[in-house]
């Protein structure tokens, strides 16, 4: 009985293990053949000639897909990504309704970035010596029944830090929109009426932009103290962050103004500029976050979720908007973490 019962046990293992690999492998294949197509529309979109990559596998029981060495060829060269994941993906509508990717490690050379020389030299200054290096995270979540959809968005450099953006939107349809990219040959064919129809009644519920300054400051401090006379009698680089609060003091409120308000015309974002700078709690904060080096973060949550009726009330007067009054518009928070 015990032989006969190791005997099960052993062949229920080895079942096991050939239900996993056999599993494993349909959905490494399903996946790669998704894969594959999405890549192929990616070319169709873009201006890139082609993509390849060296390694794809598949985690049955995480769904995770993994690419490795993947390279991008454009017209002014190559870029590469160390590994890409994915998870949580879609790939059942044309429009995906759900995604997590990340890309670890996107290699743009200087060449392929098509970098003047003033441009590199920056670049090397901030430690990047022939290629720039950056990660990226996105995930989003669409709710065909509630119709609302969910973004957000990362970029960073380990010694430079990087931003996060995310947004929550309401009253979006996909379904229109993705009836007629069924049809269409391409994405060119996609009439923009249909799109500005589908949006028409689209809603922000929510939205964030967070920034993080790891080592920005403390790579640029020597190079103020230098090449600044304004900074020569900083110390360190604490001392360098409470002189370039001073500085930029005047001028955070405008830039905030302008990062809001980037829809509106030239002409009116021209008129803004000439105003008179006004300073309120939220330029006390932008200039605490430059002073601390730590991240600084962005909350709308507007009353007038309309983003039609609330694009047209930040135009119908757009001399008297400042920051103060994007505030009460927007809901804008500013924190300083």
């Amino acid at each position: 009985m015990k032989k006969g019962a190791a005997a099960l046990g052993i062949i229920g293992a080895v079942t096991a293990v050939c239900v996993y690999f056999g599993a494993n492998s349909m959905m490494t294949a399903k996946m790669k053949k998704q894969v594959d197509n999405l890549i192929a529309d990616i070319i169709t979109l873009d201006d890139i000639k082609e993509v390849t990559y060296d390694d794809f596998s598949v985690n049955v029981f995480s769904g995770e897909g993994v690419m490795r060495d993947v390279k991008a060829v454009a017209p002014d060269g190559a870029m590469t990504v160390d590994k890409v994941i994915i998870s949580n993906y879609d790939f059942m509508n044309k429009i995906p309704r759900s995604s997590e990717v990340k890309f670890e490690n996107i290699r743009i050379p200087f060449k392929a970035a098509d970098l003047h020389s003033g441009e590199k030299k920056l670049f090397s200054d901030f430690g990047f010596e022939d290629e720039i290096v950056f990660s990226v995270s996105t995930q989003h979540e669409y709710s065909a029944a509630a119709k609302t959809f969910n973004l957000d968005f990362s970029i960073e450099s380990g010694h430079l830090g990087g931003c996060r953006f995310g947004l929550n939107l309401g009253n979006l349809n996909l379904k229109p929109f993705e009836n007629t990219m069924t049809k269409a040959e391409s994405f060119e064919q996609i009439s923009p009426m249909l799109l500005m129809g589908t949006m028409g009644g689209l809603e922000l519920n929510s939205a964030f932009f967070e920034f993080n300054d790891t080592g920005i400051i403390e790579i640029a401090a020597e190079k103020l103290r230098e090449e600044e006379s304004v900074f020569k009698d900083a110390k360190d680089v604490s001392e360098v962050r409470k002189i370039a609060a001073k500085i930029l003091k005047p001028w955070v409120a405008q830039f905030a103004v302008d990062f809001l308000m980037n829809s509106l015309s030239p002409e009116h974002r021209a008129a803004n500029r000439k105003r008179e700078r006004k300073d309120n709690q939220s330029v006390e904060l932008i200039g605490k976050f430059i002073e601390s080096g730590k991240s600084i973060k962005f909350t709308i949550t507007p009353e007038q979720k309309n983003i039609i009726a609330l694009s047209a009330s930040m135009g119908q007067n757009p001399k008297n908007v400042n920051l103060e009054t994007l505030e009460k518009l927007w809901g804008l928070k500013i924190d300083v973490k």
